[in-house]
């Protein structure tokens, strides 16, 4: 089994777990939305909640996961809580949630929620950015209701990657000014979904890795490689200096096509390989963007768990 990226989206949010020999997987992800920070109420504020919610066990297996936060419906479909958590929390990387009882965040539910007609018709008039924050200050709320959730957020020095400019700087140019009302949408190609000039198109498969964005940002992008397994849940921070949208296109081989066994005669050890014959991550950012990770320390806002129980009955 594989875990596929975790994509934040205008309004909507989805989190897929495969298999390794399914088809290929396309997304459409109309606007990459970067966490800086962990999602925090401001002070004195007031957090919104859903109408009305249900939540469930959902002990189906770990095949697939989702979440749909469009509209005025919040529908989680067996999704671990310890991923809940971070979707409320808006985190990266699960190193930034800690502490909680190892079963019960592994523990997978189901949820139908509902906004109030009066809330939606309020988050329609907010900029996509601000609305998605209203949303997930509404989960937060659902999951101290519910699962009687008491948390803070500390900062704390950890190894992070950087995201820099290689040698010769990047690879890629900045997007089109997007098309005028109206006008047809050329930014993609004819044969891919339209972003409608800004969005990111992605493949997976068991044999690569593709990225190809529109008017995309270089935090959207250190938001991305957050969630590989290639930086090993480490924070990728954006520090390319690079202001505005770009158009860039990413084509790698995942860290988990390729198996490390020992030879049994010799000691040795040999790299078995599953299918994929593409360049790694870290050669593919800077041979075809580039663009480099660099290790380094930096603070870093971590959810620590002070207390969580199986969710109160519908």
């Amino acid at each position: 089994m594989v875990s596929l990226p975790r994509f934040r989206m205008m309004g909507k949010r989805l989190r897929i777990v495969a298999r390794l020999g399914l088809p290929a997987l396309e997304l459409l992800l109309a606007s990459v939305l970067p966490a800086q920070h962990l999602t925090q109420p401001k002070p004195g504020e007031t957090l919104p909640s859903f109408e009305v919610a249900a939540i469930k066990p959902d002990d189906s297996g770990p095949y697939h996961s989702a979440i749909n936060d469009n509209n005025d419906n919040y529908l989680v479909e067996n999704v671990p809580l310890r991923d809940l958590i971070m979707n409320a929390w808006d985190a990266r990387t699960r190193a930034q949630i800690e502490g909680g009882p190892d079963k019960l965040m592994g523990q997978r539910f189901d949820i139908n929620a509902r906004i109030a007609q009066e809330d939606l018709a309020r988050l329609k008039k907010l900029d996509p950015k601000e609305s998605e924050r209203e949303r997930d200050l509404m989960l937060q709320q659902l999951l101290i209701d519910r699962f009687h959730l008491k948390a803070h957020v500390e900062s704390r020095e950890a190894q992070v990657f950087a995201l820099v400019l290689a040698k010769g700087g990047p690879k890629f140019k900045a997007s089109a000014p997007p098309p005028a009302a109206g006008a047809e949408d050329i930014s993609a190609p004819p044969d891919k979904p339209k972003p409608h000039g800004q969005g990111t198109w992605m493949r997976m498969s068991d044999k690569s890795a593709e990225l190809e964005a529109y008017g995309s940002s270089m935090e959207a992008l250190a938001d991305m490689l957050s969630g590989q397994s290639e930086t090993s849940g480490r924070y990728v921070i954006d520090k390319t200096g690079l202001s505005g949208n770009f158009d860039y296109s990413l084509k790698w081989t995942p860290e988990y096509m390729t198996v490390n066994v020992r030879s049994p005669d010799s000691g040795g050890q040999l790299a078995l390989d599953t299918g994929g014959s593409g360049p790694s991550l870290f050669s593919a950012l800077e041979s075809q963007l580039g663009l480099r990770l660099e290790s380094e320390k930096a603070a870093v806002e971590v959810l620590v768990i002070d207390h969580v129980e199986a969710p109160s009955p519908n």
